[in-house]
C-alpha cells in the first residue's frame, strides 16, 4: 500500500504526502517485535528522491550493493492493496461522530444500521428524532438529527 501511494504522490509531485505515508510506514515497522530486512531496500528506495545521502549511507551500512539512489523504484502487487474492508466515517448533523470499519461490499441499509448501533454516534442521537439518512457507499454516513 505505501509502494502504491508513494509513487503516485511523486507522480504528483506532493512531497510531503510521500513523507507522510513513509512515517506511517515507519512507525509500523517499530511496533513489530522485529523488523522484516527485505523492507528496508524499498523504505530506503521510496526516500531516496528526497533524502539521497541518508538512503545510500544507511543502505550501505545494511551491506547493499548498490547505491540506493541508483536502484529501481520499487513496485506494487495490485492484488495486495485490495482489501475487504474499508473506513467509514459517520457524522451526526455535520460533525465527525465516529469511524467504522465495515466490509467493503456493505449495503446502505448495513452501513445505517452500523452507524446507528455506534456508542458514539448514540450520545448524540438518543431521544432524537432521525430526520434524513445519507449513506455515500465505502465512505461516509450522515445523520440529520433534529
Amino acid at each position: 500500500m505505501t509502494i502504491k501511494g508513494v509513487t503516485g504522490d511523486y507522480q504528483a509531485f506532493s512531497l510531503n504526502t510521500v513523507l507522510a505515508k513513509l512515517m506511517e510506514l515507519n512507525n509500523h515497522l517499530m511496533r513489530l517485535e522485529q523488523v522484516p530486512r527485505a523492507v528496508l531496500p524499498a523504505f530506503l528506495t521510496m526516500l531516496s528522491p528526497q533524502a539521497p545521502h541518508f538512503a545510500d549511507e544507511m543502505g550501505a551500512q545494511l551491506g547493499l550493493v548498490d547505491l540506493v539512489s541508483e536502484t529501481l523504484f520499487p513496485k506494487w502487487d495490485e492484488g495486495k492493496t485490495i482489501t475487504d474492508q474499508t473506513t467509514v466515517v459517520v457524522q451526526v448533523n455535520g460533525k465527525l461522530r465516529d469511524k467504522l470499519t465495515v466490509p467493503r461490499d456493505a449495503s446502505q441499509e448495513e452501513l445505517e444500521a452500523m452507524a446507528l448501533a455506534s456508542e458514539k454516534v448514540r450520545v448524540f442521537t438518543d431521544g432524537k428524532a432521525i430526520r434524513r439518512v445519507i449513506v455515500v457507499p465505502n465512505k461516509s454516513v450522515n445523520l440529520v438529527v433534529g
